[in-house]
């Protein structure tokens, strides 16, 4: 992808960065961050988590504040922590090499936090649910969507499908259930038709191999198309 396409939006969240002090006590911010830097080609899809990670072993590989971008990553330089190296790998199985190196990542809290609980509010000032930065992540990964025009969008934490559905004006399509009748997979739409698969983290639960199962079947039944 053209880096062009996006430095503007990334600006945009360094800046941020400026004018909210409290966003400094992040070790990073992730946002536009392909999951594979060599591939060159378009980008085809975006993968949306809840935040960034934030441990002690990112501060010990780059003690300031920076960023996992694509016009630059800290763990390039640095190297990646354990933590990002264990990510990384639990994410290539879940898409598979082709849909991996053509995925970038982006968050719906682009600053890093140990978790949305206790962490997030201690640091920031403010809980997940009241931050004063919704309006402007929600802008940004609409915008970020609207340029890539992604075949899909992949989202984790499938107990935030009511904020996403809010947030980017989601419709409804289907939800899919496991043997037991705990929902597993739902699926939204955009305006524009791109689809967004919203699942749990894949590495949070066990039996996630059902859930990679139907995303990858859904989603080269809508490649045909």
């Amino acid at each position: 992808m053209d880096t062009s396409i996006t430095s503007d939006l990334i600006d945009r969240v360094r800046v941020r960065l400026e004018l909210f002090p409290e966003l400094k006590k992040s070790h990073h911010f992730v946002f536009v961050s392909p999951l594979d830097r060599s591939y060159a080609g378009r980008t085809e899809y975006v993968w949306l988590s809840v935040h960034p990670g934030d441990g002690e072993d990112d501060w010990e590989l780059c003690p300031c504040n920076t960023e996992e971008t694509r016009l630059y990553n800290f763990q390039y330089e640095y190297g990646p922590s354990i933590g990002s190296q264990r990510r990384v790998k639990k994410l290539r199985w879940f898409l598979g090499d082709e849909m991996f190196c053509r995925t970038t990542l982006t968050m719906l809290f682009f600053w890093s936090v140990k978790d949305i609980g206790s962490s997030f509010t201690s640091k920031f000032g403010y809980t997940l649910n009241k931050h004063p930065h919704w309006d402007f992540c929600t802008e940004l990964n609409l915008a970020l969507i609207n340029r890539l025009q992604p075949k899909a969008v992949f989202a984790e934490s499938r107990p935030l499908r009511q904020r996403y559905e809010r947030e980017f004006k989601l419709t409804p399509v289907a939800t899919y259930y496991d043997q037991h009748r705990h929902p597993i997979l739902e699926i939204l739409r955009f305006k524009n038709g791109i689809h967004f698969y919203c699942f749990d983290n894949p590495s949070a639960r066990r039996g996630h191999e059902e859930i990679r199962g139907l995303v990858h079947r859904f989603v080269a039944n809508d490649n045909m198309h």
